[in-house]
């Protein structure tokens, strides 16, 4: 668990809670942009995998449908991918999937509890977990201003050290479109990282790779008013699935950048950095 935080921190910094009080189905409004975390499926090579993935949910009174947007193997971009009926705070209905063996599309029973309207999970052996995405619409300016935050040489320091534990250097891939970013660590593997901003998503999409071949992927929305971005990781290959991981960060200054960093289990923060990022080259 060590390496897994250091290996998450070292690179996030730039580069329970309480169930809603909802008892009936009028209450629920879960129409919108969600991910998935934890969905399987076999890839190319027959190997079964997991991945976290886009859906769309609209809801008709108490009728849910539930639409890939994110496609695979067993149920394609534009599918429907789960439905059902909303009953108190449980949807009841079924998984539409594709079946290796028959070579056809099969349903299966499905239930489903809502937390709340920004949050629910299917009750299976293995949850998938659904988080809705707050969808926003970024005008080329803004995205281009997002983006410029990271550019130049930056040294990152833990706050109360002396000491930069990370420093990486930002430049344009294509100017107002995306960055690429290399980064080295004091605690971690190096790394290259790749950000771009997807309109369908409304965020932007930092993917990382590691000079220990590992990989890891986050999901960042851009605050105009407060100049800010929340970075969440959403696919990694060392951070375990009930673990979340946070970062947030802010220009302060022309040359600083503050952030914090944060590890969430069960709805709670199990750890915490505070840092500061300062630009010794433009």
């Amino acid at each position: 668990m060590k390496y897994v935080l250091i290996t998450i921190i070292a690179v996030s910094i730039f580069t329970g809670c309480e169930k809603a009080q909802q008892t009936s189905q009028q209450e629920y409004q879960i129409s919108g942009k969600w991910l998935g975390k934890g969905y399987t499926c076999w890839d190319d090579d027959g190997i079964l995998v997991e991945m976290n993935e886009f859906v769309s949910i609209k809801q008709n009174k108490n009728q849910v449908i539930a639409t890939k947007i994110t496609g695979d193997n067993c149920v394609g971009e534009g599918e429907i991918t789960w439905k059902g009926e909303i009953t108190g705070d449980k949807i009841v209905g079924v998984w539409i999937g594709f079946n290796r063996f028959t070579k056809e599309k099969s349903e299966f029973p499905a239930k489903f509890t809502i937390e709340s309207n920004d949050y629910l999970f299917s009750m299976d052996d293995d949850p998938i977990e659904f988080h809705r995405v707050k969808e926003q619409e970024l005008t080329p300016e803004e995205v281009s201003e997002a983006l410029s935050m990271r550019l130049g040489k930056w040294e990152n320091i833990k706050e109360g050290e002396r000491e930069p534990f990370e420093v990486f250097t930002g430049k344009w891939k294509e100017e107002g479109e995306s960055i690429e970013v290399v980064g080295k660590t004091v605690e971690g593997p190096d790394y290259y990282q790749l950000v771009s901003y997807k309109d369908e998503l409304g965020s932007f999409i930092e993917d990382f790779t590691f000079d220990d071949g590992s990989k890891l992927i986050r999901h960042s929305v851009w605050n105009k008013k407060g100049k800010s971005l929340e970075s969440k990781v959403i696919a990694s290959e060392s951070l375990p699935k009930e673990f979340d991981a946070v970062l947030y960060m802010k220009r302060t200054g022309v040359n600083e950048i503050t952030g914090k960093f944060e590890v969430i289990a069960n709805g709670k923060i199990i750890h915490s950095i505070n840092n500061k990022a300062t630009r010794v080259q433009n």
